[in-house]
């Protein structure tokens, strides 16, 4: 089977460097700059995490420091009955994504967490 190109890399929005026609107003325009960028680099983060799941309730600590919004596995074998959802009730997304696994354990696959 012939190997696959990588996919190119895709540009992201982003602000480089914006100039106040007032230079008094540079500074504070300079701040609302920055602060955007750091919230840019927030809502792009993302996390990989080395995890044994076992079949019920996995709560695995993702350390991004918000609310996450999901999660991929990367299963260390394929089984037809490996299963995996987010599971419900957790009250403190910002620090666990719980993840139910059902069918068979997955040791030492991989979370990432965004």
């Amino acid at each position: 089977m012939a190997a696959r190109r990588a996919p190119a890399l895709r540009s992201t929005a982003g602000i480089e460097s914006l100039r106040a026609p007032d230079p008094a107003a540079q500074p504070q325009l300079t701040k609302v700059v920055e602060a955007i960028r750091a919230l840019q680099q927030t809502a792009l983060a993302r996390n990989a995490v080395t995890v044994s799941l076992v079949v019920g309730t996995n709560k695995v600590q993702h350390g991004l420091g918000r609310a996450y919004v999901g999660y991929t596995v990367t299963p260390t074998f394929a089984t037809v009955a490996f299963g995996h959802a987010v599971a419900p009730g957790n009250p403190r997304p910002d620090l666990e994504v719980w993840i139910d696994v059902v069918g068979s354990a997955q040791p030492n696959a991989v979370v990432e967490v965004f």
